[in-house]
């Protein structure tokens, strides 16, 4: 689920299970990396990703890592940045 709101110019916002769930951060990583692969020819993207504190962020870091990993990203976690 997500709402079309969420996509800004230069980043995606929203509200955690109000403008998009779990299901949206998987699909999107599935997404981001096979962009890379078929659009920029990166065979094995490497991604870092961190977070900030909200308690949101371990769910949607997790469902992210799964998305991209599944499709074959290599992912770096920095933490809370």
């Amino acid at each position: 689920m997500y709402e079309s709101v969420i996509f800004r110019e230069y980043d995606i916002r929203g509200v955690y299970n109000k403008q998009f769930d779990d299901n949206f951060a998987y699909l999107l990583g599935k997404a981001c990396v096979v962009y890379m692969k078929e659009q920029r020819g990166i065979s094995n993207p490497k991604i870092a990703i961190g977070h900030d504190a909200r308690v949101s962020c371990p769910a949607i870091v997790q469902a992210l890592t799964k998305g991209l990993t599944e499709s074959g990203a290599d992912v770096v976690h920095l933490g809370m940045v």
